[in-house]
C-alpha cells in the first residue's frame, strides 16, 4: 500500500495542480459514497432485510418447538407411570437419566426422561 501511495504522489507531481484538485475531489466523492451509500445499504441489508427473510421460518420453528415442549410436559407424568417398553435401557445404563431423575423439576429432565429405548448404547 505504501508503494501505491508513493506512486500516486509521483504521478500527482507530474500531472500538475488541476489534476491534483480533481483527484482530491474524486477521493472525497468516493469516501462520501462509500460512507453514506454503501455502508448504509450494507447495514440495512444485514440488520433488516436478511433477518426479515428468515423471520417467518424462525417463527414457524418457534411455534413447533413450543408445541413439542407442551406435549412433552403434559404427557411427562403419564409416560413415566406407564412404560410401553418391557426393558428401558436408558433408565439402567445412561447417567443422564440418573441425573434427570434426581432433578425431575427441570424441563431438560423431562426431555431426557422421555427418551425410551430397549437398545443399549450406540444401537439406540
Amino acid at each position: 500500500n505504501a508503494f501505491f501511495i508513493y506512486y500516486t504522489l509521483l504521478k500527482a507531481l507530474q500531472k500538475g495542480h488541476s489534476w491534483q484538485v480533481h483527484f482530491l475531489q474524486g477521493c472525497i466523492a468516493q469516501m462520501l459514497v462509500e460512507i453514506f451509500l454503501n455502508e448504509t445499504l450494507e447495514c440495512v441489508w444485514l440488520n433488516y432485510m436478511v433477518p426479515d427473510l428468515a423471520r417467518k421460518e424462525v417463527q414457524r420453528v418457534h411455534t413447533v418447538l413450543r408445541q413439542v415442549i407442551e406435549q412433552i410436559t403434559d404427557k411427562a407424568n403419564d409416560v413415566h407411570k406407564k412404560t410401553v417398553l418391557f426393558l428401558n435401557a436408558p433408565s439402567y445404563l445412561f447417567s443422564s437419566t440418573k441425573v434427570a431423575q434426581s432433578h425431575a423439576h427441570l424441563l431438560e429432565s423431562v426431555v431426557v426422561l422421555n427418551f425410551q429405548s430397549h437398545l443399549p448404547g450406540e444401537l439406540s
